[in-house]
């Protein structure tokens, strides 16, 4: 005997209204800079939204606000760079050369807002980071608190 379940099969819209009602539940608005800041789960420092074929949220923020895909070969820039920020018209499609361009100018200051904190929260000052050698700032307390969490593991292997 085969037993076949029913499954009632929602119309896209409602399933799209329902995303769209979790992605805004996840989300608060910083009035003075207008970034959209993402109050969800993160992973490396970016949003995390579970949608179909997305697993970052401010790519399905570019998507379903912009209505248009993101490119082949392109990905996301953060125009106000917060990697927080999922408000989609911070949002730009770029090339991860150009990305990366962008990012450094940052860092010599001659390009966009830098981002003020790291993404655990911890204020950007001249001596609280340094450049690693990929051109990205490296917070000194963060990597502290991962070479500790790293000596500690060590050490309850080798007991």
């Amino acid at each position: 005997m085969v037993i076949v379940a029913r499954i009632k099969v929602k119309p896209l819209r409602s399933k799209l209204r329902n995303d769209l009602e979790r992605f805004e539940e996840k989300v608060i608005v910083e009035e003075e800079t207008g970034c959209w800041l993402w109050t969800g789960t993160k992973a490396g420092g970016y949003p995390l939204f579970r949608h179909d074929k997305h697993n970052y949220a401010h790519r399905f923020a570019y998507e379903t606000y912009k209505g248009r895909l993101i490119p082949a070969g392109l990905e996301v820039d953060h125009t106000c760079d917060d990697s927080r920020c999922v408000n989609p018209d911070h949002l730009e499609a770029v090339t991860q050369e150009e990305n990366i361009l962008r990012r450094r100018k940052d860092l010599l200051g001659s390009g966009k807002r830098a981002s003020s904190e790291c993404v655990s929260g911890h204020p950007y000052t001249e001596s609280s980071y340094y450049v690693n050698r990929h051109g990205h700032r490296i917070c000194r307390e963060c990597q502290r608190m991962r070479d500790a969490r790293k000596r500690a593991k060590t050490k309850s292997n080798t007991e």
